[in-house]
C-alpha cells in the first residue's frame, strides 16, 4: 500500500512539473542582420489554465536595442484591458492587461507583441521578468520565465585570396637605398569610429609583386588620437595561396584595446627602403574576433580606392588600382593597365 501512495505520489509531481505554465519570448534566437532594423517578438504562454490577468517586464541592453512598442495580444477575451507600457527605467518596460469579462480558455497563445529597434551588433538579450498570471480569485498562477537571444550575424573569417578575384594595389617607386619611406593610403575612414576590443585581430592577405627585396608593408591601424599599430613581423597563420606569394596575416589589436580606430590604411612605412617598384597587393581586410567577422573592411565586391594620408616620404609616382591580380603587375614587374595617379612626392 505504501508503495502504491509513493508511485501516486510521484505521478502528481511529474504532471505538476511537466504541466507547468510557462512564459516565452518567441522567437528564442533571432540573427542581428542590420543596424536601424526592427525586430517584433511575441510573449507567449503555454500550459495555461483560467488566466484572467497577466503582467510582465522585459529587460535590455539600451545601448544595443531601443524599445518601440508593446501591444496586447489575442490570449485574452475579447472584453480586456491593457496598460499603457511603463518605461521610465532605462533597459526596462512594464507591461500588463486583464479581463474584463471571464478567464481565457486557451491553454496556450500570444499575450502581446513587442517591437525592438536594433541599435548595435552585438550579442544581447531580451530577458522575462516579474512574470505575473491570476485567475478570476486573483489567485497567483506558477509561471516559468523563458526570455531570447540577439546573435550576431555569424561570417567565417577570410583566409584565402581566390586567384582571379578583385585586389587593392598600392603601387610607388622608392627613389633610394637607405632612405626613410613612408606612404599610407585610408581604405576605411569613419568619424563615429569603431571601439578595439582585447581578442580582436585586423586580418588580410597580401602580396609584394615586385622582385625588390625590399618588403615592409600591409595593414596600418590608427586610432583617433594618433597611435599607429603596424604590420606584424609575424606572419600568424600564414598560408601560400597557389604558391604565388599571398599570404595571411593577422594583427592582434589587444595593444589598442579600448581605443577608438578611427581609420585603416595600406603603404609602408619604414626607416630603410631599397631603390626600385614597389607593389604591394592586399585582400580581404576584416576586423574579426578570431573566429568570425565583426566589419568587413575591404574585400573582392569593393570598388572604392584609398586615399593619401598625409605626405609621402621617399616615394614618387603613388598609385592605387582596383584589378585582379593577373593584370596588375606583369611577370617582370612591370604595370600592364592604366593607374590613377593620385599624389606624386618629389
Amino acid at each position: 500500500m505504501r508503495c502504491v501512495a509513493l508511485l501516486l505520489a510521484a505521478f502528481l509531481f511529474c504532471t505538476s512539473v511537466f504541466s507547468q505554465t510557462t512564459v516565452y519570448i518567441d522567437p528564442a534566437e533571432v540573427t542581428i542582420m542590420a543596424v536601424g532594423k526592427t525586430v517584433e517578438c511575441s510573449i507567449s504562454i503555454s500550459g495555461a489554465e483560467n488566466v484572467l490577468a497577466y503582467q510582465f517586464k522585459l529587460i535590455f541592453d539600451e545601448t544595443a536595442v531601443k524599445f518601440i512598442s508593446l501591444e496586447n495580444a489575442n490570449f485574452l477575451p475579447a472584453q480586456s484591458f491593457a496598460v499603457p507600457a511603463k518605461t521610465e527605467v532605462l533597459g526596462e518596460v512594464l507591461f500588463g492587461a486583464t479581463s474584463l469579462g471571464n478567464a481565457s480558455e486557451q491553454a496556450t497563445g500570444t499575450l502581446a507583441i513587442a517591437t525592438f529597434e536594433i541599435l548595435a551588433k552585438q550579442d544581447s538579450a531580451i530577458n522575462l521578468s516579474e512574470v505575473k498570471l491570476s485567475d478570476p480569485e486573483a489567485n497567483n498562477i506558477p509561471t516559468k520565465a523563458i526570455g531570447m537571444k540577439l546573435l550576431t550575424e555569424k561570417i567565417s573569417v577570410v583566409t584565402e585570396h581566390k586567384k582571379g578575384e578583385q585586389v587593392l594595389t598600392f603601387k610607388a617607386e622608392i627613389r633610394a637605398n637607405g632612405e626613410p619611406v613612408k606612404g599610407l593610403a585610408d581604405v576605411w575612414k569613419n568619424e563615429q569610429g569603431i571601439q578595439a576590443e582585447k581578442g580582436q585581430f585586423i586580418e588580410y592577405q597580401s602580396k609584394f609583386a615586385t622582385p625588390n627585396p625590399y618588403k615592409v608593408g600591409g595593414v596600418y591601424v590608427i586610432t583617433e588620437d594618433g597611435d599607429i599599430l603596424e604590420p606584424s613581423n609575424e606572419v600568424q597563420q600564414m598560408r601560400l595561396i597557389e604558391n604565388d606569394g599571398w599570404v595571411h596575416r593577422k594583427l592582434p589589436l589587444d595593444s589598442i584595446a579600448g581605443k577608438t580606430i578611427s581609420a585603416i590604411s595600406i603603404g609602408t612605412d619604414a626607416n630603410s627602403g631599397q631603390r626600385g617598384l614597389f607593389v604591394l597587393l592586399v585582400d580581404n581586410i576584416q576586423l574579426t574576433n578570431g573566429n568570425s567577422q565583426i566589419v568587413s573592411i575591404w574585400n573582392s565586391q569593393s570598388s572604392s580606392l584609398p586615399k593619401l594620408r598625409g605626405e609621402t616620404v621617399g616615394l614618387e609616382n603613388v598609385a592605387f588600382q582596383v584589378g585582379t591580380d593577373e593584370v596588375a603587375v606583369a611577370p617582370r614587374g612591370k604595370i600592364t593597365t592604366t593607374w590613377s595617379n593620385v599624389k606624386i612626392s618629389r
